[in-house]
């Protein structure tokens, strides 16, 4: 007679996701399974497993969490912070389109009070990589959505040596974003710049919820990441 050895309870429990791990490929519905800061199954979680806290994403979107590749390109914003790109519309729809172009804000998160908010009085740090998704994934169809994150999540994570990043998979940190795509939007606006962008439900980083229901939690669980 064998005894059974009953498993760890998990940490979150992500349920009835449309995952899009950045890989690129097509969304397609599964469970995430989280213990610690790792991610440690993908797939049909069964309906007894437990966890100190579930997320029912039925009808959202579950991603890795946003590489931003920041390269201090923004120097002019703070010169005059309603400022306008030079780059129009169609140039920037030609370059992000290329296959080895990664998604980036070149900016930092801000908030809408504080000092902050005095340095940062630009729908770039408020709406940022969202923008992405709202203006040239579903307004302009200048991607795919699948295709834009993986511009925002495993392309720039194995480009800079980011080990076990960028990519929801069983083993890499448990780095995730939950969101509703039919209700993302910027919020952000040049003539109205501070505020938070909508539709982001829940933050993973690190295993840690940083957002909840749209509101941050309060925890800084990041970490300096290293080429590996």
């Amino acid at each position: 007679m064998t005894a059974t050895v009953a498993q760890p309870r998990l940490d979150v429990l992500i349920r009835n996701g449309w995952v899009a791990d950045g890989t690129g490929n097509p969304v397609y519905p599964a469970d995430i399974a989280i213990r610690g800061d790792r991610i440690i199954e993908v797939g049909h979680v069964p309906q007894h497993a437990t966890a100190a806290r579930v997320i029912d994403a039925t009808g959202k979107i579950v991603c890795p969490g946003f590489v931003d590749a920041h390269s201090h390109s923004d120097r002019s914003i703070h010169a005059n912070p309603t400022a306008q790109s030079t780059i129009r519309h169609e140039h920037l729809a030609e370059v992000i389109s290329h296959p080895l172009f990664s998604l980036a804000v070149d900016g930092w998160t801000s908030q809408i009070d504080g000092p902050l908010s005095e340095r940062s009085r630009h729908p770039l740090y408020f709406s940022g990589m969202v923008h992405y998704l709202t203006h040239h994934v579903r307004e302009c169809h200048t991607l795919r959505l699948e295709e834009a994150i993986r511009k925002m999540t495993n392309l720039p994570a194995t480009r800079f040596e980011l080990r076990d990043r960028g990519l929801l998979r069983a083993g890499c940190f448990a780095d995730v974003v939950v969101f509703d795509y039919a209700a993302l939007d910027d919020g952000s606006t040049i003539e109205q710049p501070l505020a938070y962008c909508r539709g982001v439900e829940h933050v993973l980083v690190n295993g840690t919820a940083v957002v909840s229901e749209g509101e941050h939690t309060g925890p800084h669980p990041g970490r300096t990441l290293r080429r590996r």
